[in-house]
């Protein structure tokens, strides 16, 4: 008991650092010093590459990721951010008039296919058949490793009203490594405010180059869903070409591994990004523009070779004669 209090005041501590270090890492410095650290502040804060080099690279090396949560008011962001936290899902609505954080552990488990192969004499097995004695024996162990890793998750919620205010900053996603954009199923206006907002944020991302994977969830999963809204929001994913909405009920507890696939999609910066049909045909123009341009270069090389050989070929039958 007292070993897994430890383990969650840790995990305490180490979510509330990363939080506190994200949003003002001179505090985290100052804090450092205060308590009284013997070494260099300055290394104690491990600086990543920017998120659209990873994108490049199809790989992270975080281990902290910030999640913007966008949606409509009364769609279920902040019971989102309250179930990650531990805390019980309250029917009591208040609405969320400034930005509001959580954060907390989450440990993902990966499974590995291990084989093992043993060799040994066959005169150690006991068996009816005759063997020569010099045969040896092969055992095949088909074993699976499970390997948990520990990430920190920061949800950010985005309060509805402040978006147009928050989009004015072209650097406002410049610090998000996924967005998600809640909605309630069993509300048709409130999809068409969340599509309304992930569009604008789409937009926003293509225009200042900060383009970040997106999830949509499909909050309140315990009331009625709307078929009409649940099929367009799965239209609309595969149209942007990200995956199918995650349906979800804090009320009753069922969160489909919502936080798990939040951080899968930061871990994979280079999927789950929305491609609207202007980016596609941008997409398409410089790949023409680039197919054109090799076109170009080997014709000039052709035509360059072709004048190469009728100078040596002008050359040789000056000599001749």
């Amino acid at each position: 008991m007292r070993l897994f209090s430890l383990v969650h005041l840790l995990d305490g501590m180490s979510w509330v650092w990363a939080l506190m270090t994200l949003l003002d890492p001179k505090l985290s410095l100052a804090n450092l010093i205060y308590i009284g650290y013997k070494g260099n502040p300055a290394a104690a804060l491990h600086v990543t590459r920017k998120r659209s080099l990873n994108r490049k690279k199809q790989t992270t090396e975080r281990n902290v990721f910030q999640c913007y949560v966008f949606g409509s008011k009364q769609a279920g962001k902040s019971a989102l951010l309250y179930s990650l936290l531990g805390r019980p899902f309250s029917n009591n609505y208040i609405p969320t008039t400034v930005e509001q954080y959580a954060a907390n552990v989450i440990e993902l488990k990966g499974y590995t296919l291990l084989l093992i192969t043993i060799l040994g004499s066959m005169v150690d097995i006991v068996v009816e058949v005759k063997l020569e004695q010099d045969a040896f024996y092969i055992l095949i162990i088909l074993t699976i490793a499970i390997q948990v890793t520990r990430k920190i998750l920061i949800l950010r919620e985005i309060p509805e009203d402040r978006l147009p205010e928050l989009l004015s900053n072209q650097d406002f996603l410049a610090a998000c490594d996924v967005a998600v954009f809640v909605y309630d199923s069993s509300d048709e206006y409130s999809w068409k405010k969340s599509r309304d907002l992930l569009d604008k944020v789409v937009k926003n991302g293509e225009l200042t180059g900060y383009r970040t994977p997106c999830l949509v969830i499909a909050a309140k999963d315990d009331l009625s869903p709307l078929p009409r809204a649940v099929l367009d929001s799965f239209k609309v994913s595969q149209e942007l070409g990200i995956k199918a909405p995650v349906h979800v009920s804090m009320k009753l507890g069922d969160s489909s591994n919502v936080y798990n696939k939040i951080i899968n999609a930061a871990e994979n910066p280079h999927l789950s990004i929305p491609e609207t049909e202007i980016s596609r045909r941008k997409k398409q123009h410089h790949q023409f523009h680039r197919s054109l341009i090799f076109a170009l270069v080997g014709a000039a090389m052709a035509v360059a070779g072709l004048t190469a050989c009728r100078v040596r070929a002008a050359k040789k039958n000056a000599t001749t004669a």
